[in-house]
């Protein structure tokens, strides 16, 4: 939290000037930018050794035509064979894109903007084996899906001769690709007088950095240890000097970005805290403010250690926590996805979620054409009421500019999905393009067509609900057990169909009583699942009466004596069509009784035989059983099972 020194402040500025001869030298190589092909996706690109071809596509930072190597999930003979629930996919083999050529002696670094992921199972993102190469020095590639990213490798020529290369070596990835390549040099009257060139320059980038993060709020002890070493660069005038000074200051650049960041997410709670505060909560208030006081005091304590505000963190989420439990009362919603759920966002891969793995691009989730369920498996959630959020859309095949969905009959066979409770996700058709200010062109028929174009769209607020657009899928689930089941899942796809998403959100209103009331509604229609095909249907209409009825005392800031009436009055409703299932079965084993009755040939023969027609007749009826308007099913079946007893009893009698 101490501000760099002005000496060293001006030390950092000299360096530009003592750090001479970097020279941009990437006209050295031939076709850099991999624009002179002669035909579309060209093998060997033009200047290049090994098996990567041209492609044009629009990705950031690359230029029109790029150099790539691609395999697909099912294509046979282009890379390493990968089996997973029953699928095999392919990984790239061993490729490369090479050039040798002549150079003055000196340091070179290489750099270029690279695409390196798995587009096809996101658990093995981020990649390995993709390796930036500058001779015999390598570094190590991995990107999102088409969203290139920087990678650099400094290399020491001394014999005239510099190999750069894209590499691909016993690698996870399916996609491979590179562009908008940079080569720069140091020279010197010697070699070690390049490399001090390159030493001191690289000390000057990083100063910049440090001197942002020392600005900042960060550990006292690291922004002197800091100004200290960035003090000391005056002073290099060798490159074993100066490396060792770099490996110093990049130690503690790490450290201090590891500081910075915990001062932000305890700023973070700090500022959720005071917001809850403000709520006019009334449980727990003394303490939680003590709570706060003690987490305050550490940020303000500019000797505090990483270790001590990653404490207080940990500590004062735990009080928000309680805090939030005491007045979760159902009249508001509390955000509880990142202490119970692992990756919400799925913004860079899907590590957390279980089940059918998605395709992942422009922080972009998909599922295109196939059947799917992903899911997390929640424990040791509080009971009570929660809402579930994702963003996304599904498109029930091929787009057909909403015809279906103006029309009313789209089928969204696509779910988000709690335990047991589900909603179809919103059509992609909701939102035309137009409507939403979509600038991107991967769009077909005014709709998004891309993920590129998803994305951008996701980004977008609609002004209508003060949200993202596609974010408003939710719905309501209640449990009663400490488990929470979330995701999404489609049994039933067409062809091309897709689904894109991200962003889950997790909310806990409470444990209040209704929620008591909802969970037993919950089981009734669980039961009445079970049971719809052998009830008779005044039955399954007596039970869907009840649960409707029901709801209404379901939701907070009701009298809690009307709601346990509530539950006592639906618990006899429910009661009485089980035992329409019990009378049933009692029906069955007294028929099972009578066939045994019969061989006995008692005089009164014929009466029970007439009783025993009347009762299969009502248990062959099932689900179609008429019910008299002025009984419900459970009298109706009591009465019938008391009368085939009658009759059991007797032809005992008439023997």
């Amino acid at each position: 939290m101490k501000k760099i020194t002005l000496l060293a402040m001006s030390l950092v500025m000299a360096l530009t000037v003592k750090a001479q001869g970097s020279e941009d030298v990437t006209h050295l190589l031939t076709n850099a930018g991999f624009d002179e092909q002669t035909s579309a996706e060209q093998t060997p690109v033009t200047g290049w050794a090994g098996e990567f071809q041209t492609q044009t596509a629009s990705y950031p930072n690359f230029t029109a035509t790029f150099a790539e190597k691609w395999c697909g999930s099912y294509v046979t003979g282009t890379g390493q064979t990968l089996e997973e629930d029953g699928v095999t996919y392919y990984l790239l083999s061993d490729f490369s894109c090479s050039q040798t050529i002549d150079v003055e002696n000196g340091v070179y670094v290489l750099g270029a903007y690279v695409i390196a992921n798995n587009q096809n199972l996101t658990r093995l993102n981020p990649v390995h084996g993709v390796l930036l190469c500058a001779n015999e020095d390598t570094t190590s590639c991995a990107s999102g899906n088409g969203v290139p990213a920087w990678h650099q490798v400094t290399t020491v020529v001394a014999d005239g001769k510099l190999t750069v290369a894209l590499r691909t070596q016993s690698t996870s990835a399916n996609w491979v690709a590179w562009d908008g390549i940079v080569l720069t040099r140091y020279a010197g009257a010697t070699i070690e007088e390049a490399k001090l060139n390159w030493v001191l320059d690289e000390l000057n980038k990083l100063s910049e950095t440090a001197l942002t993060l020392v600005d900042g709020t960060i550990q006292k002890s690291l922004s002197d240890a800091i100004n200290a070493t960035v003090n000391a660069i005056g002073d290099v005038t060798t490159y074993d000097a100066g490396a060792a000074l770099l490996a110093t200051l990049q130690e503690q650049v790490a450290a201090a970005e590891l500081s910075a960041e915990a001062y932000v997410h305890l700023v973070t709670a700090l500022e959720t805290a005071a917001n809850e505060l403000s709520q006019g909560f009334t449980e727990g208030v003394e303490d939680f403010e003590a709570a706060v006081e003690v987490a305050q005091a550490v940020y303000d304590n500019a000797t505090a250690t990483v270790e001590e505000v990653e404490a207080a963190i940990v500590k004062l989420q735990e009080d928000l926590f309680t805090f939030q439990m005491l007045n979760a009362d159902g009249t508001i919603a509390f955000d509880v996805t990142e202490r119970f759920m692992t990756n919400p966002t799925m913004r860079k891969n899907a590590e957390g979620w279980s089940g059918t793995q998605p395709g992942l691009e422009y922080e972009v989730m998909e599922f295109y054409d196939c059947n799917f369920d992903m899911y997390q498996q929640l424990t040791d959630v509080p009971n009570g009421m929660y809402k579930v959020h994702v963003q996304g859309f599904y498109r029930t095949g091929g787009n057909d500019s909403g015809a279906a969905y103006q029309a009313g009959t789209e089928n969204i066979t696509a779910e988000l999905y709690a335990n047991d409770a589900s909603v179809p996700l919103l059509s992609l058709y909701k939102y035309p393009v137009s409507v939403m200010g979509v600038t991107n062109d991967q769009v077909l028929n005014d709709y998004v067509n891309m993920r590129v174009s998803t994305n951008e769209a996701f980004n977008l607020i609609n002004p209508e609900l003060d949200m993202p657009y596609y974010a408003e899928n939710e719905l309501t689930v209640f449990v009663s057990d400490g488990t929470l089941k979330i995701g999404l899942r489609n049994s039933n796809h067409g062809g091309s169909s897709w689904c894109a998403f991200r962003d889950f959100r997790l909310e806990y209103y409470g444990n209040f009583p209704g929620v008591v009331l909802a969970n037993k509604i919950a089981e009734a229609q669980s039961w009445l699942d079970e049971h719809i095909d052998v009830l008779p249907e005044a039955a399954v209409a007596q039970l869907q009466d009840a649960m409707l009825n029901a709801e209404d005392f379901t939701y907070p800031d009701l009298d809690e004596e009307e709601v346990q009436t509530a539950i006592a009055e639906f618990e006899v409703e429910f009661a009485s069509v089980k035992n329409v299932v019990a009378q049933l079965d009692e029906l069955s084993k007294l028929l099972a009784k009578a066939d045994e009755l019969v061989a006995l040939e008692y005089p009164g023969v014929a009466a029970l035989s007439a009783a025993y027609e009347a009762a299969a007749a009502i248990v062959d009826a099932g689900a179609g059983l008429a019910i008299p308007d002025d009984q419900t099913a459970e009298a109706y079946l009591k009465e019938a099972v008391a009368a085939f007893n009658a009759a059991i009893l007797a032809y005992y009698e008439s023997q």
